[in-house]
């Protein structure tokens, strides 16, 4: 049996109903520096400069998202509308605000000019060029292209949705055949995160790093960006009838790896339950790491009880007792980390600003939004927010993955209003 695992997602909020005015993304309040503005600790580790910055509150971004319009859900008729199975890192948009959404139920790409209204169809369920057996990322890449990494057919196709002509392949080598998620273009190739392995039952399983890796246009892999630990695995035993089927299940709470690309071609990257951000040059190269205050906690046992019981709700949604049988089952079964992560996302804006999630009481939930310049400069946090940005495009646009009342996804494309109060 072979498993594929790319990103941990960002999880997406929960938005039920119409669209409103304007989404708050912090309390009250203008931009007012705290009483006493927090000052980093600077020192450096392994000849690397670290700036750790304290968990005082920073400067409160008293920012707002404006709703500017829905794409999908039940209320939109038309094909073009319909979509399921997106993933975050299926959604990505271009500097002029037109947005692409990989639907991987209709092995599709769907194109939206600014104004929401569908401009282009590309793809279809199929072997041949350019169509799609299990798509898994999407980036729009120079001159109006989109790149699309397909793992069922091992490889990335490239549209251009500016001119009429042929899509163009990239093969994926049996290294790099684990590619998806988060995609970037750029330097003739895509970056994005490979990770493959296989098992059989009553063997040992070596579980691969995470690397996040540069493939060119000519299939071959550049270079290893970075190498992240593998993710947290257990191997269990579940029963099915009269037979016993071994799988492997990763651990709640298990740390994500996260990472984002700035235009200047630097990456930044966040693993581990701590916080803590690598900055790296355009070649991988480490230079700078930035902290903040404080580590992260252990989980408790209303932790891991909480998320028995919403696995336990999707138990009770399914009707098929087979189904049910097997959720319960692996709740029964589920193990966890032994700390929360702190970062629940990261995202790279216009600006080239960092946003940062950041987790409270309950794991997984963006808390609060720190945002720092590409240099580690703390610029200020949001707190209490609505939303976290999946993504940014176009002119302070921003796009994030939802579901209707009716559970059918869609996507809200907000415009960041910087300065003003909710």
């Amino acid at each position: 049996m072979r498993l594929f695992s790319g990103l941990q997602f960002r999880r997406p909020p929960r938005i039920v109903g119409a669209a409103v005015a304007t989404l708050a993304l912090s309390g009250c309040g203008n931009e007012a520096a705290p009483p006493t503005a927090p000052v980093a600790v600077a020192d450096s580790v392994d000849g690397i400069p670290r700036l750790t910055w304290p968990a005082a509150s920073a400067r409160e971004l008293a920012w707002n998202f404006d709703t500017l319009m829905l794409v999908g859900g039940f209320e939109q008729e038309g094909g073009e509308y319909q979509f399921d199975q997106v993933s975050p890192g299926g959604i990505d948009g271009d500097a002029v605000g037109r947005l692409f959404v990989l639907d991987g139920a209709g092995m599709r790409v769907l194109g939206y000019d600014p104004a929401g209204q569908p401009f282009g169809v590309w793809g279809r369920e199929g072997g041949g060029p350019g169509e799609f057996t299990a798509p898994s990322g999407l980036a729009v890449g120079p001159g109006d292209s989109l790149w699309v990494v397909d793992r069922g057919n091992r490889r990335v196709t490239l549209f251009s949705y500016g001119t009429e002509g042929a899509p163009a392949e990239i093969s994926l080598s049996e290294e790099s055949s684990g590619l998806g998620g988060e995609l970037a273009v750029g330097s003739g190739g895509v970056y994005g995160v490979a990770m493959i392995f296989s098992f059989s039952p009553g063997e040992e399983v070596e579980y691969p790093p995470r690397r996040l890796i540069h493939l060119l246009r000519g299939g071959q892999i550049a270079d290893t960006t970075w190498t992240s630990p593998p993710p947290q695995f257990d191997r269990i035993e579940l029963t099915a009838g009269n037979q016993i089927a071994v799988m492997l299940t990763q651990r709640t709470f298990s740390p994500g790896f996260h990472w984002e690309r700035f235009s200047d071609g630097s990456f930044v990257i966040a693993e581990g339950a701590e916080y803590e951000l690598s900055f790296l040059a355009a070649d991988g190269s480490e230079r700078l790491r930035v902290r903040r205050e404080p580590p992260a906690r252990l989980t408790t046992e209303a932790d891991r009880q909480r998320a028995r019981d919403e696995a336990r709700e999707q138990s009770e949604e399914s009707t098929s007792p087979f189904v049910r049988q097997s959720i319960d089952e692996r709740i029964e079964k589920m193990t966890f980390s032994d700390r929360i992560p702190l970062i629940t996302g990261l995202a790279v804006d216009g600006q080239d600003r960092l946003w940062v999630g950041v987790s409270g009481a309950l794991p997984g939930e963006t808390e609060r939004i720190d945002v720092y310049e590409s240099d580690g400069t703390l610029v200020g946090e949001i707190r209490q927010p609505d939303v976290f940005p999946m993504v940014f495009y176009g002119q302070g646009r921003a796009a994030v993955l939802d579901r209707d009342e009716l559970d059918v996804q869609r996507i809200l494309v907000l415009e960041l209003r910087e300065g003003t109060s909710p």
